[in-house]
């Protein structure tokens, strides 16, 4: 993972690498540095304008201000993001362009996550089974339907497994991490997982 030097040298710097900066708002939203992170954005928008990897990187924000409770500021970067993000893509294929997809694919989840944080499940779900058709037969349609299943597990008894005998665990916190060692969603949640292992490890997370 780079260095807050470095990201900061990279987005702030005299001349801006283009096609880094949403890694390095990812790397400044990881570490929760949403401030550092939005300023980022903004000075390379102010010098380039609005690129596909701009619509990106505020969806990054978006993403930032989910994981942070910060529901109005989240709902306001994914808006952001997608309006910037449509447009761009015209009438081309939403997997023509991978950071106009991450910004769209991005702003849906974080909006059905600001509608489910403040308890709008099925608001949420409705959101995400409309965008769901809206995107069928592209790139979109795993994450989607990724937050769909997140939702409609919630409460419910874990799925069985191959392997594991999840009743032999009960009466202790059990985390299930389903990913794939191409997803970067996957890999940005390592220290929310590193987070669970140490609040629950003397409970003897499973």
């Amino acid at each position: 993972m780079r260095s807050i030097a470095a990201v900061l040298a990279l987005v702030f710097g005299p001349a801006c690498v283009w096609g880094q900066l949403a890694d390095g708002v990812r790397v400044l939203v990881e570490q929760n540095d949403l401030a550092t992170a939005e300023r980022a954005v903004r000075a390379v928008r102010a010098k380039g304008g609005a690129t596909p990897e701009v619509a990106a990187a505020i969806s990054w924000l978006g993403r930032g201000a989910l994981a942070a409770r910060q529901l109005d500021r989240a709902e306001a970067y994914a808006t952001e993001a997608r309006n910037l993000a449509l447009p761009m893509l015209g009438v081309r294929p939403i997997d023509a362009d991978p950071w106009l997809a991450t910004a769209v694919g991005a702003s849906i989840e974080v909006h059905a996550g600001v509608l489910a944080a403040r308890g709008e499940i099925p608001e949420a779900l409705a959101y995400l089974r409309q965008q769901l058709k809206t995107w069928t037969g592209t790139s979109l349609t795993e994450r989607i339907s990724k937050n769909i299943n997140l939702l409609n597990l919630e409460g419910k008894p874990a799925p069985a497994l191959e392997g594991v005998s999840l009743s032999a665990l009960r009466g202790r916190p059990v985390l299930l991490f389903f990913w794939a060692h191409w997803c970067p969603d996957c890999k940005a949640d390592v220290p929310v997982i590193a987070a669970v292992q140490r609040r629950f490890a003397a409970q003897r997370l499973a």
